[in-house]
């Protein structure tokens, strides 16, 4: 017995896939209008977009140190985290310092939502990026960022020295009172234990006095610099967001994703057969035979 005559018309390749696409480039007049208003998309985005405009400032952050450029380096514990710098500058106490600078009663979160600070790789540089919608006010307001953020810090390094300072002092004060009573008692005894005793508590007294009057006096010279600025924010003159082509070019990519969707979809719905295939599954029946297209195109 033999099997069910099957026939393989021209159209039909055995390769599935590309008989979806052959299905699919039947509705090429879908895939055309996708790419077409894709790129329509991206034109009137780019022409009624609102464009936005990105200053840059970068400040190097420099440690507290006495001598910043002693051979020894800096001591550990004045040592910089470039992380606490990062988040000290994005923080919303600089935020308010930068609203004042600018004259603006805003609310420091809403400044705080346009500005990017970053930390290059193995550096000490901080770089300041802020985004608006008019170049000359992202510029003013960079350059509001860095200075709050220096204004800051120097301000926090200064109030450390001092309350520092402060409570060395006040540790130095009684043992100064301390010396004056034992030289008093010294110049009014007379030679003997007693006095050795006095002039031996006095000789310790001056060396804790001199160690804090040392302390004291390294504390007062710190450099308190918080950095310097090597670059500061100028108006930029393109916005920074995508250009014309790069729309285009992305519109035409999502109109053609659509195109191919719509298709695929007008192919699965489509009622009519084209191929072998097609009559096949729908009549669950072998093909004898197939009518010839005449060449001249008509049909019989």
């Amino acid at each position: 017995m033999t099997g069910p005559i099957r026939f393989d018309d021209g159209y039909e390749e055995p390769d599935q896939l590309r008989d979806q696409l052959r299905q699919l480039f039947r509705y090429r007049l879908f895939i055309g209008l996708g790419i077409v208003l894709g790129m329509l998309g991206g034109l009137g985005f780019s022409v009624f977009g609102s464009d936005s405009y990105t200053s840059t400032g970068e400040v190097v952050v420099q440690p507290i140190s006495i001598d910043p450029f002693a051979p020894g380096g800096v001591s550990a514990d004045k040592q910089l985290s470039m992380g606490t710098e990062k988040q000290i500058a994005s923080s919303a106490t600089v935020a308010s310092m930068a609203a004042r600078k600018i004259g603006e009663d805003v609310k420091p979160a809403k400044l705080q939502r346009d500005l990017r600070v970053s930390n290059p790789p193995e550096t000490q540089t901080l770089r300041f990026e802020y985004t608006a919608d008019d170049p000359e006010r992202a510029a003013r307001l960079v350059n509001a960022f860095v200075e709050a953020y220096l204004e800051y810090r120097e301000d926090s390094a200064k109030k450390r020295i001092h309350r520092t300072a402060t409570n060395l002092k006040k540790e130095l004060e009684p043992l100064i009172k301390q010396r004056q009573e034992l030289d008093r008692q010294i110049a009014a005894a007379a030679d003997g234990p007693a006095k050795d005793a006095d002039q031996a508590e006095r000789g310790s007294l001056v060396t804790q006095i001199s160690d804090l009057q040392s302390r004291i006096s390294s504390y007062q010279s710190l450099d308190t610099t918080p950095g310097q600025i090597v670059r500061k924010g100028e108006p930029p003159a393109f916005p920074s967001g995508p250009g014309l082509p790069m729309l285009l070019v992305v519109g035409a990519i999502v109109g053609l994703v659509g195109g191919i969707l719509l298709a695929w979809v007008r192919s699965v719905l489509e009622p009519r057969v084209r191929s072998v295939a097609d009559v096949q599954a729908n009549l669950r029946a072998p093909v004898l035979g197939i009518l010839p297209t005449h060449p001249g195109g008509q049909r019989l």
